[in-house]
């Protein structure tokens, strides 16, 4: 984990562009100072008029998460510049006049590589960028007027030194001008304290805790953690995104004021004050980070996790039928519960072990434990070095994917909401979780939203993968999950037929659209099924609910249950063995969004009937004989279009000879034309007597049938 050495200087060492950025902030200011200038007047730009004054100074620094970073080795292109005396707007209006001067013009600066052609540069200002206002939004965390522009290749804000003031009604605080501490008193943590002051080249910690803290990997507020947290609820998430993400500790203070009386207070502010946008971009960020597992578990113990993955379910919750996720009010089972939030640490739990055999430069196990613990791990261990060889397939690779690895754990956080539904409008209800990731987190609908409750609905296809369910008349054949697919007319089909007809149809288990895929499927699949059926080995009636863990309670060690070691070491085999099939054996996971050899219109040329409505049915059929046939060469491939041609042939001919045997689609189900709608105008000619256009295509094929019998 990165840590500031307590023998290391706090001189940063700068880049060229970071060196070139720093003198520029100095020399703007200075300039500033000593001609006292005003905005010019350009386009699109509002006057304004500033107030100089004897002794009047401009300084700048750059604060926060730059300088943190810069001081433990980690890359940082952000740059947070604060003012002491100018708005960021105006400030940087002033910059882009100084560049453009003839003061800068014969400084020494501009000889600098960054901006000098003959020294590397270049002789115009391409290296800033337009510089955009962005207006005070405090319902969007943006209390104050700032700007941002691109400089040397690198994002800077720039904002004036702030005080805050809050009333207590909400988070959005009274800004005003305010002073070096006053700036860093009201900031998340002390690490994000910092400053660089662009004029002494000096790291100021003027909390007197950022140093140190960055030395000892400590999470702490600049203020008592009640007060910074009754400023603005907000910052709870925060500190939890930096001790993930740092593998930091929280400091004393922090669990003190969650555990204690005033802690409910707190968590209803949260709830309350905090707009569900600004938690759900936290939220994303601990699960996009290096260590989501670790995320989850802190809002376990802190009493976090009802606000941020159960917000705002409510009452009646009902049964979600399975392989759904929106069901119409006749399809819902009964009331249904929510389950305990340990199955959710436990699934992440095991993701996170996973993940750690896949990239052995995620982070380290940390040195210490957090305060509470809430789940006994004792045990688990064992579970992954059972199954090291695992790491060698395909099947934990979306964990070395940043998206689907944050997309995994979101699923694994939300697991109490399995098979839970919540009324969405009117007849319609939806999965609790997407329920939740739509208005308690307000993520992306593409990004997150769908890809979700796609993994949700292949669990429910994929969990337990015997494979006997590739068998077309097992009572839990998979084939019930494939649209399109009769067992009419194929009641014969090889099992590797089955299983490519399932990843290629089934769009839960394959849509690249949004993202997923039989990895991440199958992968989500086993966690949910270990983490379930081990919870219901390791728990009673009187586990602990969703919320905070007694401090005196342990939980149960794995080796208590014999039920518990099977789910660990018995139920992965299933899925393991499945893989190893589908994709190594077979083939098939290269072929998931195969397409059918033949079109609608070389279908028609094939059977002598335009397929109409069959058409789903019939590509089925002329899929799963694809998948029996060699995977095809590459698109790019110079032989691909006459191996193409040839495939096509054999496939027409193999599908005009099934269609005249009775096969495929059984002669009393070929109806090519759905039958019109009640009151429709076609419905009413027929009703008369007449012959309509429905009618006479519904006839061709039968005399064409009749022909070829």
């Amino acid at each position: 984990m990165p840590r500031l050495e307590r023998s290391s200087s706090l001189a940063l060492g700068l880049s060229s562009q970071e060196d070139a950025i720093v003198a520029l902030l100095a020399d703007t200011c200075r300039w500033i100072e000593q001609t006292q200038p005003q905005i010019e007047p350009a386009a699109g730009v509002e006057p304004v008029h500033i107030e100089y004054y004897e002794g009047w100074r401009c300084e700048a620094r750059i604060a926060g998460g730059w300088v943190r970073d810069k001081l433990i080795s980690q890359p940082s292109s952000d740059l947070d510049v604060s003012l002491s005396s100018l708005t960021g707007h105006t400030y940087a209006l002033l910059l882009s006049q100084y560049l453009r001067s003839a003061d800068f013009a014969s400084s020494q600066l501009a000889q600098h590589p960054v901006f000098n052609a003959d020294a590397g540069g270049s002789s115009k200002q391409p290296w800033l960028g337009s510089i955009t206002r962005i207006e005070a939004n405090p319902e969007q965390s943006k209390n104050l007027e700032t700007a941002t522009a691109v400089l040397a290749g690198l994002s800077l804000d720039f904002v004036n030194l702030r005080k805050e003031v809050y009333d207590g009604e909400t988070r959005i605080p009274t800004m005003t001008f305010g002073t070096p501490l006053e700036d860093a008193t009201r900031r998340d943590t002390t690490i994000n304290s910092l400053f660089y002051n662009v004029h002494t080249r000096e790291v100021e910690d003027l909390t007197g805790m950022g140093i140190n803290d960055l030395q000892e990997g400590i999470i702490r507020t600049p203020l008592e953690a009640l007060q910074t947290f009754t400023d603005d609820p907000l910052r709870i998430l925060r500190c939890v995104r930096f001790a993930a993400r740092l593998g930091y500790r929280l400091d004393d203070g922090i669990w003190d004021c969650l555990e204690s009386e005033q802690g409910e207070g707190v968590r209803a502010a949260l709830r309350d004050k905090v707009s569900r946008e600004r938690v759900g971009i936290e939220v994303d960020k601990m699960l996009a980070g290096a260590d989501p597992h670790r995320a989850i578990h802190l809002l376990h113990a802190l009493g976090l996790y009802p606000l941020v993955f159960l917000w705002p379910l409510s009452e009646p919750l009902k049964q979600l039928p399975p392989g759904s996720t929106t069901v119409n009010a006749d399809a819902l089972g009964g009331e249904a519960t929510v389950q305990p939030a340990q199955t959710a640490l436990l699934a992440s739990y095991i993701l996170d072990g996973f993940y750690r055999l896949v990239l052995p430069d995620a982070p380290p196990t940390l040195h210490f434990e957090d305060r509470r613990t809430v789940l006994n791990s004792a045990g688990l261990d064992y579970f992954f070095g059972a199954y090291l060889h695992v790491r060698e397939t395909g099947l934990l690779a979306p964990l070395k994917d940043k998206e689907q690895r944050r997309r995994l754990f979101l699923a694994a956080a939300l697991l109490p909401l399995r098979h839970v539904a919540a009324h969405e409008r009117l007849e319609k209800w939806c999965w609790a979780g997407e329920h939740v990731i739509h208005n308690g987190l307000k993520l992306g609908k593409t990004s997150t939203r769908e890809p979700l409750a796609a993994l949700y609905r292949a669990a429910d296809i994929l969990e337990q993968p015997e494979l006997n369910k590739l068998v077309v008349d097992h009572q839990d054949s998979f084939v019930r999950w494939i649209p399109h697919f009769s067992p009419r007319g194929v009641a014969q089909l090889h099992w590797k037929a089955i299983a490519g007809l399932l990843l290629n149809r089934q769009p839960a288990i394959t849509d690249s659209r949004i993202g997923v895929n039989l990895p991440s499927s199958l992968l989500i699949t086993m966690v949910f099924d270990v983490a379930q059926r081990l919870y219901s080995a390791l728990s009673g009636p009187s586990d602990v609910a969703v919320g905070l863990k007694n401090s005196e309670t342990s939980a149960p060690s794995i080796f208590d249950s014999e039920a518990a070691l099977n789910a660990l070491f018995c139920a992965p085999r299933e899925y393991i063995y499945f893989w190893h099939l589908v994709v190594d054996e077979w083939q098939l996971l290269p072929r998931a969004e195969e397409r059918p050899r033949l079109d609608g219109v070389q279908i028609k040329e094939a059977i002598g009937v335009a397929p109409a409505i069959l058409t789903g049915r019939i590509q089925c059929a002329i899929l799963a004989w694809q998948f029996l046939r060699d995977a095809p060469p590459a698109a790019s491939d110079p032989s691909y279009p006459s191996w193409l041609a040839k495939e096509q042939e054999k496939c027409s001919k193999w599908l005009s000879e099934e269609w005249q045997e009775g096969r495929i689609v059984p002669p009393e189900e070929r109806v090519f034309v759905p039958p019109p709608k009640e009151g429709s105008k076609k419905a009413k000619s027929a009703q008369k007597g007449q012959p309509s256009a429905q009618t006479k295509g519904a006839s061709k094929p039968a005399k064409k049938q009749k022909s070829q019998e």
